[in-house]
């Protein structure tokens, strides 16, 4: 199964329904409807190295589209909980020529 690897303070906002979508500097390979596991790190692992099994929640995919940051608009930030500036901290070198991947998602599962 695929995974999507999150922040741990995301958790509960997915997990409510509140954080509803993902920007991504790289590619997931995602596409509507495919269904992934929600894992974030744990026990000193980072989220890459959970597996699948030890997801916090399953997630389908509702959206997927390429993105400029330059075209991301406050409603998409409204739906990932995280502000501008928490992408320009955590992405390096974003200009607003820079492609990501925006991934909209719902809880289906734990």
């Amino acid at each position: 199964m695929k995974r999507l690897g999150f922040k741990p303070e995301f958790q509960p906002d997915i997990l409510s329904g509140r954080k509803t979508a993902t920007i991504r500097a790289n590619d997931k390979k995602l596409k509507v409807g495919d269904r992934v596991a929600a894992v974030s790190a744990k026990d000193g692992k980072p989220d890459f190295l959970i597996p699948a099994s030890e997801r916090f929640a399953l997630l389908e995919i509702t959206e997927d589209r390429p993105i400029f940051w330059a075209d991301v608009a406050d409603d998409h930030l409204i739906r990932t909980t995280a502000p501008r500036d928490w992408y320009v901290k955590h992405i390096p070198m974003l200009t607003g020529s820079t492609m990501l991947h925006f991934y909209g998602f719902k809880v289906v599962g734990s």
